[in-house]
């Protein structure tokens, strides 16, 4: 049982080690400077590769996870390529700012269109967030425009070897018993 228990020790210890190493997708997050006046809550999220320099936002996740909402309850995402377009870059040695995001869409109605923006370098300790606007387009004409921030953080995903880790333990003491 002692023997047991080390194993369990050693492979608990290596299993926190491995997670701290996983690569994490980014989680974007909207903010105005006053939260009680703010139009807009929105959301979007980025992989690790897409954070990399030199790389440009064109995966899926990025796509489909786009959700913005207005105030009026109008409901944003950008999981219709025919009326979504959605990009940017980080690129730190082309160029300035080394992050540019944009994303154009309509709500279900195809009625109202938003465009949203973030520009800046991006720091995940939040000293230098990234600048952003939001614009909200009516049939009529009108429209209404904040003017705001993006926070990030990384999403902490555990890495295959962490799995790996925790399934082996399993195997150990399913096979002692």
């Amino acid at each position: 049982m002692v023997k047991l228990m080390k194993v369990f020790r050693f492979l608990a210890t290596a299993t926190l080690c491995m997670t701290f190493t996983a690569k994490a997708d980014y989680l974007f997050t909207w903010h105005y400077i006053y939260p009680q006046l703010q139009k807009f809550q929105g959301s979007f999220e980025l992989t690790d590769a897409e954070m990399q320099p030199g790389s440009t936002f064109n995966r899926d996740l990025f796509k489909n996870s786009v959700s913005i909402s207005s105030l009026d309850g109008v409901i944003f995402t950008a999981k219709d390529p025919n009326w979504s377009d959605v990009g940017g870059h980080y690129d730190p040695q082309q160029s300035d700012p080394p992050f540019v995001m944009y994303i154009n869409t309509h709500d279900d109605s195809h009625t109202i269109s938003l465009t949203a923006t973030a520009v800046g370098t991006p720091d995940p300790s939040g000293a230098n967030p990234l600048m952003g606007n939001i614009f909200e387009f009516f049939p009529d004409g009108t429209m209404t425009t904040e003017h705001g921030w993006w926070s990030f953080q990384q999403i902490p995903e555990p890495s295959v070897a962490a799995i790996l880790a925790v399934a082996g333990f399993v195997w150990i003491v399913k096979r002692r018993r």
